[in-house]
C-alpha cells in the first residue's frame, strides 16, 4: 500500500483495453485508453488487493460475484486481470522497478492463475478419499521400483554394471 505506479501498457486488441479499463476503474485506478494503449495510474497495493479479492472469489467458486461486479463473464474478468498485470509486470521491469514487478508477478502466479485454473472444481478433504490415496501411493512406489529394476537388468544384460573403483597405488 502506498506505492504509486504510472505505466502505459499496450493490449492486443482495443476490446481488451476496454475490459482492462473497466476492471481498473472498479479497483480504484485512474485510467486513460487510446486504442489498444491503456495508461494506468494507481496505488499498487490497492490494485493488487482488488485482483486478489477477485481471485479469492473465483477460487471459492463464487464467480457470479465477480461477474456482477464488472458486467461481463467471470472467466473474461480473470483473463483481463492476467493480461493487464502481465503487461504491467513487463513495464515495471523496463522501468527497473524490480520490487514492484516481483509483487505483481507473485499475484499473477499465486493468485490469478490458480483461481482461473481451479474455478468450478469443488474442494474436497483428502481424508474423505484416504483409501484411494493410499492405494495410489502404494501403486506409485511399486511401479517406480518395477521400472527401476527393469532398467537395472537391461543395463546388466548389455554388460554395463556398477562396481567399486579399483584403488590405484602410486609407485
Amino acid at each position: 500500500m502506498g506505492t504509486n505506479i504510472a505505466v502505459t501498457v499496450k493490449m492486443e486488441k482495443p476490446e481488451a483495453a476496454t475490459e482492462a479499463q473497466k476492471i481498473l476503474s472498479v479497483a480504484g485506478a485512474q485510467t486513460e485508453a487510446a486504442g489498444a494503449d491503456v495508461k494506468v495510474s494507481a496505488d499498487l497495493g490497492k490494485l493488487l488487493n482488488a485482483a486478489l479479492a477477485d481471485s479469492d472469489a473465483m477460487y471459492k467458486n463464487e464467480g457470479t460475484k465477480v461477474s456482477a461486479l464488472y458486467g461481463f463473464g467471470e472467466r473474461e474478468v480473470m483473463t483481463a486481470w492476467w493480461n493487464l498485470l502481465s503487461k504491467v509486470d513487463k513495464e515495471l521491469k523496463k522501468e527497473k522497478k524490480i520490487e514492484e514487478s516481483n509483487m505483481v508477478s507473485a499475484v499473477v502466479k499465486k493468485g490469478i492463475e490458480p483461481a482461473f485454473n481451479f474455478y468450478g472444481i469443488e474442494a474436497q478433504n483428502v481424508t474423505d478419499k484416504a483409501f484411494t490415496m493410499t492405494a495410489l501411493l502404494v501403486f506409485y512406489v511399486a511401479y517406480t521400483m518395477w521400472w527401476g529394476f527393469a532398467i537395472f537388468y537391461m543395463f546388466d544384460g548389455i554388460g554395463l554394471s556398477m562396481k567399486k573403483a579399483k584403488v590405484k597405488k602410486e609407485v
